[in-house]
């Protein structure tokens, strides 16, 4: 950072006679501009200029300094341009006529002309440009600024609270199940089509709002596919659709309160999820521009430490204060002239600093409403889109490190195998086990206490997929409280046998007019590939998928093979 001399040296001769006549300084006559420059800086790093040019401010002029001071005595440009109002362009000649350090417009005059703040190129975060600063020989003689209190006002306790506790995690758990049971294929725009996301939609705990734009644009729907994905708890598989992710067994076998945890994480690392394209009040055009969700998220999340815990707060008085404090949060450049984001109900174009509370205000509402709730980190107060209140949870003092001791966890609970061929499953009953019973049992209904019903089209879904009676008994014996119903021990093992008796197979038909043709067929190199199995001397079942593949192969070996349709073709 140039020091004080060095940034008065840019300035011309007669700014440098304002900035000493405001302050009572006199300068040496027919000094050079250089000679000046060095008398000024001594001049005004003295204590008592200092104090005497302090004492002339108002208060809001003190605050407006404060809070340079309290940044480390930077503050980037266009900042203190816009709170605090622009300094008018003047030539060496307009200077000297109309001096303008008698009659400052704003505030940044008044601290322009008295020399205490000065305009330079630098680092301020992680970008450089244009700054104005605070010498440190002038700011370690005024008074010590801290950052601005988060003053967050409280609200009261509201008659009612939408509070979705752990809601998200247990509709992962069945978005997870569902894709185990129906192996969805994909959609070419969303992870799903929009036949799947209504059936998915059914059975979550938590019903979403879809409006006019269908299920596919469902805020909480779509937030809980984006999460699934980001904690790899499902993926895309392109030939076959979604699929279990390769950290699902992981997740599901972790305590509750980690669960939750992942989901945080995987929120905050999440990008192509973005909260400001799902603000109800606003319409998000696409022409080039982007933004980096994670800054309103890491704002939120950083102010959301500071406020009392425990108490019920105002969510509008929130808002407030992240404008007061850091009202750059989503723009660190400052422009607020390129995005293209319209009102919803007006269509009208919302340019400028002058619309923050539509956009930036709305997105911070919009967080609280959606992520911040669904994931369990806050309560609201009000009816559902109209919160005026909220309260930090303890899991939320947990995410934000509030509360280094670690929540309490419940202790796991047993399944119930009733004689009827219910089972019945605690809240707290062991989640992976629960995902287990998921592909042994029909879900009947979903509560404080579920209820499964063991069928035989779920005992054979498992023996489709290569599970053996005995596993399936094993597992259920593991996680049922005893004893075990020997007729459901019974039964299950009758539905198993009674599995495979006969067989249905896909196959298309090879016949021959004699045996000894198709012997030869069998011992031929290029053609008993095709043969999946000789059910007669002149019949065979062949690979239905490879029969086109099988004609041509024979008629290139001289063999004039004819294809019959089957009827239902005609």
């Amino acid at each position: 950072m140039k020091s004080l001399r060095e940034a008065l040296l840019e300035q011309p001769p007669a700014l440098l006679r304002g900035i000493a006549s405001l302050n009572g300084i006199v300068l040496p006559e027919g000094g050079a501009r250089d000679q000046w420059a060095t008398s000024l800086a001594e001049e005004l790093a003295n204590p008592e200029v200092i104090e005497r040019a302090w004492r002339s401010l108002s208060e809001v002029e003190r605050a407006a300094l404060s809070r340079v001071i309290a940044n480390g005595g930077r503050i980037k440009a266009f900042q203190m341009l816009r709170d605090y109002g622009e300094i008018r362009p003047f030539g060496p000649v307009a200077l000297s006529r109309d001096k303008p350090w008698l009659s400052p417009v704003n505030i940044t005059e008044k601290l322009w002309y008295l020399g205490l703040i000065h305009h330079a190129y630098d680092m301020l975060g992680e970008s450089r440009g244009e700054i104005y600063f605070v010498p440190d020989v002038i700011m370690q003689y005024l008074p010590k600024a801290e950052a601005g209190d988060f003053a967050v006002r409280h609200a009261p306790t509201p008659d009612a609270a939408q509070d979705d506790d752990d809601a998200l995690m247990w509709d992962l758990f069945i978005l997870m199940a569902w894709v185990v049971r129906e192996e969805p294929p994909l959609d070419t725009h969303t992870d799903l089509n929009p036949a799947d996301l209504y059936r998915l939609h059914a059975q979550l705990t938590v019903p979403d709002s879809i409006g006019e734009s269908g299920v596919a644009a469902a805020p909480r729907l779509s937030f809980l596919l984006r999460i699934a994905r980001s904690a790899r708890l499902i993926k895309r598989v392109t030939a076959t659709g979604l699929r279990l992710g390769p950290d699902a067994k992981t997740w599901l076998r972790l305590k509750r309160e980690k669960r939750r945890l992942a989901l945080v994480e995987a929120w905050r690392r999440e990008r192509s999820w973005n909260e400001l394209h799902y603000v109800p009040s606003l319409k998000v055009q696409e022409t080039g521009w982007r933004n980096d969700p994670g800054l309103a998220r890491t704002t939120a999340l950083d102010y959301l430490a500071r406020c009392p815990r425990g108490a019920w707060l105002s969510l509008p008085s929130f808002v407030s204060e992240v404008k007061r404090l850091a009202p750059d949060f989503q723009r660190p450049d400052g422009d607020y002239d390129r995005w293209h984001i319209r009102d919803a109900r007006t269509d009208k174009l919302l340019l400028g600093f002058a619309q923050w509370d539509h956009i930036e205000g709305a997105q911070l509402t919009f967080l609280f409403e959606g992520p911040l709730r669904w994931l369990g980190i806050v309560r609201l107060g009000g009816k559902p889109g109209e919160a005026r209140a909220f309260q930090l949870t303890p899991f939320g003092e947990c995410v934000l490190g509030l509360n280094p001791a670690e929540l309490p966890e419940p202790k796991e609970q047993s399944f119930v195998v009733q004689g009827d061929f219910e089972v019945l499953v605690p809240r707290d009953a062991s989640f992976y086990a629960r995902f287990q019973l998921e592909r042994a049992a029909e879900r009947v209904q979903w509560d404080r206490t579920s209820t499964y019903r063991l069928t035989r089209d779920s005992i054979t879904r498992l023996l489709r997929r290569n599970a053996t009676i005995d596993q399936v008994l094993a597992f259920l014996k593991r996680v049922a409280r005893p004893p075990f119903p020997r007729n459901v021990e019974y039964t299950l093992r009758e539905w198993a046998t009674k599995y495979g008796e006969i067989t249905l197979r896909r196959a298309a038909i090879l016949h021959t007019r004699n045996r000894n043709l198709l012997t030869e067929l069998q011992q031929h190199p290029e053609l008993s590939a095709y043969i999946i199995e000789v059910i007669s001397p002149t019949v065979a079942l062949v690979v239905p998928e490879r029969l086109d593949e099988l004609h041509k192969r024979l008629q290139a070996l001289h063999y004039s093979p004819r294809i019959e349709e089957n009827d239902s073709q005609h």
